[in-house]
């Protein structure tokens, strides 16, 4: 059992950690640490290839470090070869990856109402029109998601 008297030290203490999204550096040594240490476990030399890499550190990781870990540790059970593709990886990841490729098109946007449509748009290309997945890219609620294609007139049926 823990003293009272030491947890009301310690509870004067604030301890403040940084979410992982805001110290996106981090994350290939992570990548790195988190592999290695499997590599160990397995008795197994898995590395990871740059495009996979390159996805982990544009992810928002509302799961932190934990999500991080879970999620190599998946890629790593169900890799076929040495080295982990994104295809390894969950679907969350790679959605997100198409979404932020599909941000580099060529449309010229000339307002913030402009920017918040075309997110939308392609949240539900990359989404194939599935309402939940694409408010969850966007990091918003379903309704929300829902209220706004309202505004802008977009249909799902669009995008299936």
């Amino acid at each position: 059992t823990i003293r009272l008297d030491l947890v009301h030290q310690l509870s004067s203490f604030l301890i403040q950690v940084v979410p992982l999204r805001k110290r996106r550096e981090d994350i290939p040594l992570l990548i790195a640490r988190l592999l290695k240490r499997w590599n160990i476990k397995s008795n197994e030399h898995l590395e990871i290839s740059p495009e996979a890499q390159q996805a982990l550190r544009s992810y928002p990781w509302p799961g932190n470090i934990r999500e991080l870990e879970t999620m190599i540790e998946r890629a790593a059970r169900q890799c076929d070869n040495q080295i982990l593709e994104l295809k390894d990886f969950p679907a969350t990841l790679r959605e997100r990856r198409a979404m932020t490729e599909d941000r580099t098109s060529t449309e010229q946007i000339h307002s913030l109402a402009d920017a918040e449509h075309m997110c939308i748009l392609n949240a539900l290309r990359a989404t194939h029109g599935h309402l939940s997945k694409a408010a969850q890219l966007l990091e918003i609620g379903r309704t929300t998601l829902w209220r706004k294609m309202k505004a802008y007139g977009i249909k799902t049926e669009t995008f299936k």
